[in-house]
């Protein structure tokens, strides 16, 4: 389904209704996977294509995303991707890493880790591979301490499940899950 133009109202919005996040490096296959999760589980899908410049632009970003009245799969989400790339790339993160966390305590993020060659031979935007080191590091510590679970490319059936059971819950994020 395309979401362009899309506008949510609060007053739509379902207790019930829940978003995804899928993060990691460029290039990772975070849109593949999207496209594939929302393609067999019949969801909407989302990306944050515009950088926020200030930290009002991740406020409002999120605020949006909460009160939109179904449920997503979004393709990055600046809580994560402001503070890798904003700290690897010398600019001040728009978030803190314990904004981040509690964020992270209450949405499903899904970190897109495959292996270490396929990461670098995709094509990457100006920065990224002259950081490339320095921005898997931070991945990998954020994804230490941030509540997630995995996807290798070694099982989507088990990505796809938990997704599946997770947006069909009545509660929120399972730790068991994670």
């Amino acid at each position: 389904p395309s979401t362009q133009g899309l506008r949510c109202s609060l007053t739509w919005r379902s207790k019930d209704m829940k978003y995804v996040v899928l993060e990691g490096f460029d290039g990772c296959g975070k849109t593949t996977l999207q496209q594939r999760l929302c393609e067999d589980l019949r969801t909407v899908k989302l990306a944050t294509y515009r950088k926020p410049y200030c930290r009002q632009d991740v406020l409002d970003y999120t605020a949006w995303i909460t009160q939109c009245p179904f449920n997503v799969i979004i393709d990055r989400h600046p809580y994560v991707s402001e503070l890798i790339y904003g700290s690897v790339l010398n600019r001040a993160p728009l978030v803190t890493q314990s904004e981040t966390e509690t964020w992270a305590d209450s949405t499903l993020v899904v970190y897109c880790r495959p292996p270490e060659p396929q990461l670098y031979s995709q094509p990457q935007m100006e920065g990224v591979i002259e950081n490339a080191s320095r921005l898997m590091l931070q991945y990998d510590y954020l994804f230490e301490v941030l509540p997630h679970i995995t996807y290798d490319w070694t099982n989507y059936e088990y990505i796809r499940n938990t997704i599946a059971a997770y947006l069909s819950s009545s509660t929120g994020v399972n730790a068991e899950d994670r």
